[in-house]
């Protein structure tokens, strides 16, 4: 994203600290004993990046980490619309085949699996196998 003079650069200075403030709210109250916290804290998250636009990236990051805090809960009917939007968010800029999208489909293959769901489990699954193994050739693997 290219910003023209100070104002832009200040534009941006203060989203990346009210995404980083609102996620860190979030990330911070992972405790088992401060659930309420957490969820109020990954919701704030939510709602700040929203504001700052319904397609950044750092939107799909708080949908997934609240989406991780759901299934940590036993709420996956919570966490698969936050993870199939966290995954729509990422291929619109980053494109279909990109390792962060790779991570996402893993997220969202252990959910179905979890929800018995094995025919989407594989296919989100092999999905994820083909981008990374595109992405793997010609890197060393110990």
């Amino acid at each position: 994203m290219m910003m023209d003079g100070v104002g832009g650069t200040a534009a941006v200075l203060t989203r990346e600290t009210s995404f980083d403030t609102a996620r860190a709210t979030g990330i911070n109250r992972r405790d088992p004993g401060r659930g309420s916290e957490t969820a109020s804290g990954c919701q704030a998250a939510v709602e700040t990046t929203e504001r700052l636009g319904a397609g950044d990236l750092h939107l799909a990051s708080s949908l997934n980490q609240m989406a991780r805090l759901c299934g940590e809960r036993g709420e996956d009917g919570k966490a698969e619309p936050l993870l199939e939007r966290a995954l729509a968010i990422q291929e619109q800029p980053l494109g279909p085949a990109h390792p962060h999208v790779a991570i996402t489909l893993t997220d969202l293959m252990y959910l179905y699996r979890r929800q018995g769901k094995e025919t989407a489990a594989v296919a989100a699954a092999t999905r994820a196998t083909r981008i990374l193994a595109t992405h793997a050739r010609g890197t060393l693997v110990v």
